[in-house]
């Protein structure tokens, strides 16, 4: 049997596309970063339902989650900057982190720990996440554009 009249044409099509798709993607991740972690109260007993916001400080762009069944969150393709995480839920205070710089490649873990207390009260945490890898073995850094 004969491939059908334009078939090969189809398939470079198809391949140039998915040439390029995994180029932009692999460009886009180049200069991005992740923020993730996991909710708990201070039992250590893991949050789910809670609600995360990441704010970039020098755009003010925001991205909002719900950590998973095992209080785990995480926010992927972020780009590079200065960012602040806040947890919320109904019954414990809010808790804010600040100061987490995100650099190429890299995946900064914040993890909180909810107190129960009134929905208004809140606790904010200055300081940068710690510099140590503990997700990857990759090393990354960052290519001044001059």
């Amino acid at each position: 049997m004969k491939p059908a009249r334009g078939c090969s044409r189809i398939a470079v099509w198809l391949l140039a596309t998915l040439a390029f798709s995994n180029a932009a993607a692999t460009a886009w991740a180049q200069n991005t970063g992740t923020i993730l972690g996991t909710v708990k109260d201070q039992s250590g007993a893991v949050l789910p339902g809670a609600t995360l916001t990441v704010r970039n400080v020098e755009t003010g762009i925001t991205r909002t989650g719900v950590s998973g069944s095992r209080g785990e969150y995480r926010f992927p393709a972020l780009a590079v900057g200065t960012y602040e995480v806040q947890a919320e839920m109904t019954g414990f205070q809010t808790s804010v982190r600040q100061g987490i710089t995100l650099t190429v490649g890299r995946e900064a873990v914040v993890d909180f720990s909810l107190a129960v207390g009134n929905v208004a009260e809140q606790v904010t945490v200055t300081g940068e996440a710690p510099l140590i890898e503990t997700t990857t073995a990759t090393v990354g850094g960052v290519v001044d554009s001059q």
